[in-house]
């Protein structure tokens, strides 16, 4: 989706004709109607295309036009869908540190790393140390956030003063500087998440963009003393060790996305001689558990007593010897009813595996407060527990 914002918007830069600016605003609102992360890229085409209109004036009136169809299509989307957003969605962020968080000094240190470190993390495969914001940082994380900070300004400052000098009245990189500029600047104001890879990846073309520039001066003063042939051939050498690398690097890093092989878990958990024990699935689980229907559940779309669901509904299970936790916060008493009917439980957790795909096994199990107000209601575990991709099932029972 960037990549296409970005292209239309060159197309407009280089011709602003009223067809090539109806298209970018169509395109944009399909854009922002499918997913509200690629706005920033949608922002930062718009705004490098009205800095185009103001020094360009044959510019203005299709850029005006094209403008209208993308805020009347936006603002209809907002109004329909994206304002229906919870609002603990922006509190977990910067819970997790991807939002700045001006609470404390830990708090301000904690999601300055995560934004300005994560940001080129996914871009860069950079080792990451920080697990689910719970804090910890190593050296590395520092060094790559100070680059962060010194770096990107030097590279949107270029788009800026290339822009200034052009004769076509704005540089080609300008739409992705101000992406990446607006990007930052809602981050630090608490609108945008940024360094947790899922609300990056839209910045990464857009970044590469204002890249360009740099890299190419910087090519030109390596070969400015080399013959016109040597140039040649060393420009050539340069490509193909580049593409070379990254072929190599695409056929040893293959993508791999985070399973849960919870249904594998419950073949070998709920055999016949455990059909009256009771399960308790972390809410963690919660959605996989019902998208595969391993029991009978249900979609609830109320507000359930403990938690505020970012997703606006939540799965409920209709089945009375299941339940699914419906927070990871500690909750005094939820499970009491457990032990007047049951004798066994199983509790169905995830490993951290779910955070790390390079992480073999074994994982550490992640126990959450689920598992600890079992504990506090007197469940043990007795027998080792039945262990699957990034998740397990730990047979429970109560002490005497």
């Amino acid at each position: 989706a960037s990549c296409l914002l970005l292209w239309l918007t060159e197309r407009c830069r280089r011709d602003p004709s009223s067809r090539r600016c109806l298209e970018l605003g169509a395109v944009s609102t399909l854009v922002v109607a499918t997913s509200a992360s690629p706005l920033v890229v949608v922002a930062g085409c718009w705004a490098a295309l009205v800095v185009l209109g103001v020094k360009v004036s044959r510019a203005r009136r299709p850029i005006a036009w094209g403008l209208l169809v993308a805020a009347v299509g936006i603002g209809t989307t907002y109004l329909a869908f994206l304002s229906k957003v919870p609002s603990v969605l922006n509190t977990n962020w910067k819970r997790r540190g991807y939002l700045l968080d001006t609470s404390s000094t830990h708090r301000l240190e904690h999601t300055l790393l995560e934004i300005f470190a994560g940001l080129p993390h996914g871009l860069l495969g950079t080792p990451a140390s920080v697990v689910v914001g719970i804090g910890r940082s190593h050296w590395y994380d520092v060094v790559l956030a100070i680059a962060t900070v010194v770096v990107l300004p030097l590279l949107l400052g270029t788009s800026v003063r290339d822009s200034w000098r052009s004769p076509e009245g704005i540089a080609c990189t300008l739409p992705s500087a101000i992406a990446v500029a607006v990007a930052v600047i809602a981050a630090l104001i608490g609108r945008v998440p940024l360094g947790d890879g899922r609300t990056d990846e839209v910045l990464y073309p857009a970044l590469l963009i204002v890249a360009i520039p740099p890299l190419t001066s910087a090519w030109r003063l390596a070969t400015a003393r080399l013959s016109v042939g040597s140039k040649a051939t060393t420009k050539i050498g340069a490509c193909g060790f580049v593409l070379l690398g990254a072929a190599l690097f695409g056929a040893t890093h293959t993508a791999r996305y985070p399973t849960i092989d919870l249904r594998g878990l419950y073949a070998k958990t709920y055999r016949i001689d455990h059909v009256n024990d009771a399960i308790v699935v972390d809410s963690f689980n919660s959605f996989t558990w019902g998208l595969y229907n391993l029991t009978p559940t249900a979609i609830s779309i109320e507000p359930d007593r403990y938690y505020e669901w970012p997703q606006g509904f939540h799965m409920v299970s209709t089945v009375s010897n299941v339940i699914i936790s419906d927070t990871d916060a500690l909750d005094s008493n939820r499970f009491a009813s457990l032990s007047a009917h049951f004798h066994v439980l199983w509790y169905i957790g995830y490993d951290q595996g779910t955070y790390d795909v390079g992480s073999g096994p074994p994982n550490l199990p992640h126990y959450t407060g689920a598992y600890g107000e079992l504990l506090r209601e007197g469940w043990r575990p007795y027998t080792s527990a039945v262990v699957a991709e990034h998740c397990f099932a730990q047979p429970m029972v109560l002490a005497r």
